[in-house]
């Protein structure tokens, strides 16, 4: 009788432990993401959880949104990949493949882009160009304008690839403008490094402006005082290179008058 009565004490307990255990168990789901970045970062519910070499990740039921970010602030232009957590269709495994992007400047601007590729050639766009492709691109840029020497770039096969390119005079265009003689040629070299300073120096302007620009968004979400100092920085040596872009365009301002 004994033993009956500890069993009768002991069933409805263990009845009632499975019963709050079970299902506290059943709120968590496990979700792997394969990327092409494996730095990338993790959030759900605009919490994060980790890179994406430490999945999987455990995920409470009722959470309703992934997303997977790339890690360097500079890839501005890099969105994010979200997933939906509430339809069901992204339970298991996710893929979050960043498409490839290409940024390529020029001074001066406006200058055409084109691929050239065992695939055959293609107009991409004008500098400022950003440009995303499924795959890396193969094969080599072109970046030319009327009147200027053209740039030949091979395209990384990074997500974010970024290039500035300068494009110089060609001698025959100055040579054109100018109204040079034969015996006049010799002087050509004072344009050219004009021209070529101010390019120089314009390229310089506008890598600096693009990255005082993208301090200046995460000082915006962070308050940090050390990235407002960079953002002062970058202001000013943008504004050094402007300034030695006028001189050098001065110069040959002044030598098509005189």
């Amino acid at each position: 009788m004994r033993n009956y009565s500890w069993v009768n004490v002991l069933l409805p307990l263990i009845v009632l432990g499975c019963l709050i255990v079970t299902p506290g168990a059943a709120q968590v789901r496990s979700l792997s993401v394969q990327s092409n970045m494996k730095t990338a970062h993790v959030f759900v519910d605009g919490e994060w959880v980790g890179r994406i070499t430490d999945g999987p990740f455990t995920v409470a039921l009722s959470a309703e949104e992934l997303m997977v970010k790339p890690e360097s602030i500079d890839a501005w232009a890099i969105e994010p990949i979200r997933f939906d957590l509430t339809t069901g269709s992204s339970d298991g495994a996710l893929s979050a493949m960043f498409p490839y992007h290409y940024r390529v400047e020029s001074m001066p601007p406006g200058a055409d882009v084109f691929l050239v590729s065992p695939a055959g050639d293609e107009w991409l766009g004008e500098t400022p160009l950003l440009y995303k492709s499924t795959v890396a691109l193969r094969g080599e840029l072109l970046v030319a304008q009327e009147g200027h020497t053209t740039a030949r770039l091979v395209p990384g096969t990074e997500i974010w690839n970024h290039e500035v390119v300068m494009l110089n005079v060609s001698d025959t265009h100055v040579a054109r403008r100018m109204g040079l003689t034969e015996t006049d040629r010799r002087r050509r070299w004072i344009d050219i490094a004009a021209l070529s300073t101010a390019a120089a120096a314009g390229a310089l302007a506008v890598h600096y402006r693009t990255k005082a620009d993208n301090r200046f968004d995460r000082w915006q979400q962070t308050q940090d005082p050390n990235l407002k100092n960079r953002v002062q920085r970058l202001d000013v040596y943008s504004g050094v290179a402007v300034g030695t872009m006028q001189v050098g365009l001065g110069v040959f301002a002044f030598r098509l008058i005189f």
